[in-house]
This record gives C-alpha cells, structure tokens and sequence, in this order.
C-alpha cells in the first residue's frame, strides 16, 4: 500500500513536471535551453512552487525567474512585426478599454488592430505592433492584476507573437473614486477624467476660472456600456446633472480640446 501511494505521487509529480517543462521549453530558445539546462534544472527545482493548482502554471513567476536569470530575451537585432492576442471571457468593450490603457502605459502608443473575434463565451483581439522588443510579459501583467484581471496563461508561439488568456470577472478601471458630499479637485488633465460614481445620485462639475470649458461628460455602466452623454457647445462654468441607474463610471472631457480646461475642474457627487 506504501509503495502504491509513493508511486502515485512520482507520477503526479512527474506529470508537474512536463507540463512545467513544457512552458518553459516554449518560452526560451531551444538553444538556450540546451545550453542552460542545468541552471534551468536548479532555478526550477521546486516544482510545485511554480503550480497555482495542479494543471495550472503560474506563468507570471515563471517568467519573472527566466527573466533574472538572463534566460528570456525579449529583444530583436532590428525592428520586428509583434503579434499579440489578448483573450477573455466577457465584458469586451470593458477588456479593450483595459488593454489599451495599459499598452499605453508602457508606451505602446501605435499599434494596429488585426482582428476581433466575438461569439458568447469568448472574446479575441489580435494586434500588431514594429518594435526593437516585445511587449514584456511580467510588467504588463502586473498592470493589468492592478485593473483586477486575472491572468490564466501567456503562451509564447514565436520569437514576436504572444497570446494572453485573461479572466476579466472582477476587472474595474484606474479611476478615482468619488466619496459622496466630498468637493473633489481635478488638476490639468493629460487625458480626460475618469471617476467612479457608483455611490451616488447627482454630480455637479464647476469650471475654474480661465477655462473655456465646452463638455462632454460620458456616463456608463461597469461594463462600459454608455447611458448617457452630455454635451455642451457653448463655454460652461457649472454643470450639474442625476445620474442614471446602474451608472458607475462617468468620463469628463471637451468637444474640441483638453487644453480648455488646463486649471482643472472640481466636482462633488451626491
């Protein structure tokens, strides 16, 4: 009965061990791998530390030990063609805002749109981008565990094309949370506002002095579903409005410019 229940867990562990094998097979070259076996063998001597359940890689640490160890190059000897995929399992306009947000981050200003595939259980959007590097597996996935997202898998295909399999269940914006009754001061704005406003019933938004403000205030639900849009064509000092049911999210811009409201605005939910 011992020997039976000691080779039931060598194969458990063995099993462990191929899958992790193979994860990390797919993120280094094979030449780095032949060539750095024995210190690949020692990084990863721990198996199970490297197991968030028992057919599932904690890809993020993986690749955060590759990456220490000068094992995972994500660098090109000249300018390359990425491919990235992010997939999920809901909210897409949600996810797409996300991504986008953090791409930005991390520089990433100009990129194509590939392909956007959408049916009720899945959701896939595949850009491009031309870059001396690859977008940084471990960095971009701490953004994005930031934003509440849950990062089931990062597969390397090739040198340049990723794919990212998300869980966006409990995800959210970086946004600033409005406490009712509480006058909130917006500085000069680099992008427009975003702010939570799931708390309260009505919102009044003043205009500081040498602004030539022109609104455009966008209110939505968590999912980034729009419910309403205000907007102005004439300078505004003051607006104030009821929020609608479900609104969670509110965006505050210009029609024309951000520049029109370079002293900032202060706003106060009730």
């Amino acid at each position: 009965m011992v020997r039976v229940f000691f080779i039931f867990i060598f194969i458990i562990k063995l099993s462990y061990g191929d899958l992790l094998e193979d994860k990390i097979k797919s993120l280094v070259s094979e030449i780095t791998y032949e060539k750095h076996y024995k210190l690949i063998k020692k990084i990863f001597q721990n198996r199970e530390d490297y197991y968030l359940c028992e057919n599932k890689v904690d890809m993020i640490k993986v690749i955060k030990n590759l990456k220490e160890n000068g094992l995972l190059n994500l660098f090109f000897d000249s300018p390359k063609k990425n491919h990235i995929t992010f997939e999920t399992n809901s909210n897409p306009v949600l996810f797409m805002k996300i991504i986008e947000d953090n791409l930005r981050n991390l520089g990433y200003y100009y990129f194509m749109s590939d392909e956007i595939r959408y049916d009720e259980n899945a959701f896939g959007w595949k850009i491009s981008f031309v870059s001396e590097y690859t977008l940084d597996p471990e960095i971009f996935s701490q953004f994005l565990i930031k934003n509440g997202c849950e990062v089931l898998d990062i597969v390397r295909e090739d040198e340049s094309t990723w794919r990212y399999v998300i869980n966006v269940d409990n995800a959210r914006l970086n946004a600033t949370k409005l406490l009712l009754n509480e006058k909130i001061r917006l500085k000069k704005p680099l992008n427009d506002y975003w702010l939570i406003v799931k708390e309260g019933k009505k919102i009044s938004i003043a205009s500081y002095g040498g602004n030539r403000w022109y609104p455009k205030v966008t209110i939505y639900d968590k999912n980034l579903h729009v419910l309403k849009i205000y907007k102005k064509k004439r300078k505004t000092d003051w607006l104030v409005f009821y929020l609608p049911a479900n609104a969670y999210y509110i965006k505050i811009s210009d029609i024309f410019t951000l520049s029109n409201i370079k002293y900032g605005l202060r706003v106060t939910l009730e």
